[in-house]
């Protein structure tokens, strides 16, 4: 992880000169009284860190990389409510070889990035996390634009949003973190295949969301990757249905969208299962067309095709697919109507991974290898529609892997052989 942090860094320094980068780490927000939720750490802190970390600021200017973190009260001692910072780094004298670590309070930290201000052209940050770091410097540059005796020139640093600047260098993975993604992928895989063998009849939404976050817990993964989705029944057809009170029938299907972190690092799963174990002819028709069209999207895909490729082929194929096996024409604009969302999104430490979907040039980037994406075509039939999809009214599906760039073609993380990407 060292060299890699120095790594990252070093890149984000030579992508973004003079830019100076203040990424606060947070803080778990109050949820009532004396009462916080738990803290999960924002994920550019912890790539550019490696650490989980509350009142904290990465700071990163001219490729000198510092972590200002505050002293801890004695009061704060007693109650632990402050983590040990040391406890976290297992060689604490080579970690600050990449960091530097400085201790102080915030009123200390904030003159230090005062100073650093001075010098940038451009301040990046991300919007809306840290209330006190925004203050600070909206009434700083405020002060100072009348006051040009603080920067001592007439043109005054940009603010820029941090967020995608970070984002581009985290568009290609190295190889600890396919290899982490990996993880979370073949344990969250694990989970949904021991659920297809029992019998959930009867058992609610809520009872099947339960189950897969126990199991994930089980399993060493701390954190889901975002709000277990079940959707029983025709509830399958809303896109992220929220487990409710509604009871499995032997019938219908459900589609279970459910993922868990390993490391940090998330996985991105969606399947739908026949609950009573033998799906109808018109279920198994539209189960066995997603999954080909997943199948086939994946093994067309290859290193340097745009992004915006995966939603046009595999909406392309799901259009002659539908059409061949109904013997209908069906249009794009229909395929559109029964599957209103893209087909694939960027993930990593986030699930919805922040990097860009376009160049400079507004094209759609190319796939590079160590990027890592989801690939999750779906049909949801919603009541309603037309009455050339009656005898499909309320069924919803969804087939959902990850999958990483390789040298040459797309290859599915979580399968029994280890990924290599050449």
């Amino acid at each position: 992880m060292k060299s890699n942090l120095k790594q990252r860094h070093q890149q984000l320094s030579k992508q973004n000169k003079n830019t100076l980068f203040i990424i606060p780490s947070g803080r778990a927000p109050q949820r009532s009284h004396s009462v916080h939720y738990p803290f999960k750490v924002p994920s550019d802190f912890y790539y550019l860190t490696g650490l989980s970390l509350e009142n904290a600021f990465f700071v990163l200017f001219e490729g000198r990389a510092q972590l200002f973190v505050l002293a801890a009260t004695e009061q704060q001692k007693i109650w632990q409510e402050f983590e040990d910072l040391q406890s976290q780094i297992e060689d604490f004298n080579g970690y600050k070889k990449i960091i530097e670590l400085v201790e102080g309070d915030l009123t200390e930290h904030f003159v230090r990035m005062e100073a650093l201000i001075q010098k940038a052209q451009v301040v990046a940050f991300p919007r809306g996390r840290s209330e006190v770091l925004e203050n600070f410097l909206s009434d700083k540059f405020s002060y100072n634009r009348k006051n040009s005796i603080f920067f001592g020139r007439d043109q005054f640093p940009a603010w820029q949003d941090s967020q995608l600047l970070i984002g581009q260098v985290r568009s290609q993975k190295d190889d600890d973190e396919i290899a982490c993604l990996d993880e979370a992928v073949r344990r969250t895989l694990a989970v949904h295949g021991e659920f297809a063998k029992l019998n959930f009849v009867g058992q609610t939404e809520k009872q099947v969301r339960d189950h897969f976050e126990l199991e994930f817990l089980k399993r060493g993964m701390g954190w889901t990757s975002y709000q277990t989705i079940v959707g029983a029944g025709q509830r399958a057809c809303g896109l992220h249905a929220r487990p409710g009170y509604s009871k499995l029938k032997s019938e219908d299907l459900v589609l279970i969208d459910a993922g868990a972190e390993f490391e940090s690092y998330c996985a991105d799963i969606t399947r739908t299962w026949s609950i009573g174990g033998v799906a109808t002819e018109e279920q198994h028709l539209i189960l066995d067309l997603v999954t080909e069209v997943q199948r086939q999207t994946i093994e067309s895909i290859c290193v340097g095709d745009r992004f915006d490729k995966i939603d046009s082929m595999a909406k392309e194929l799901l259009k002659e697919k539908l059409s061949h096996r109904l013997g209908v024409s069906v249009t794009s604009e229909e395929i559109q109507q029964l599957m209103p969302h893209r087909t694939s999104h960027w993930l990593g430490l986030d699930v919805h991974d922040p990097c860009p979907y376009f160049d400079h040039d507004g094209q759609s980037v190319q796939l590079q290898k160590g990027m890592v994406m989801t690939i999750e075509p779906g049909l949801y039939f919603r009541p309603g529609l037309s009455q050339k999809w009656k005898k499909f009214e309320g069924l919803g599906v969804r087939i959902e892997d990850d999958v990483v760039m390789g040298g040459k073609k797309l290859l599915v993380l979580g399968q029994e052989e280890k990924i290599d990407l050449n």
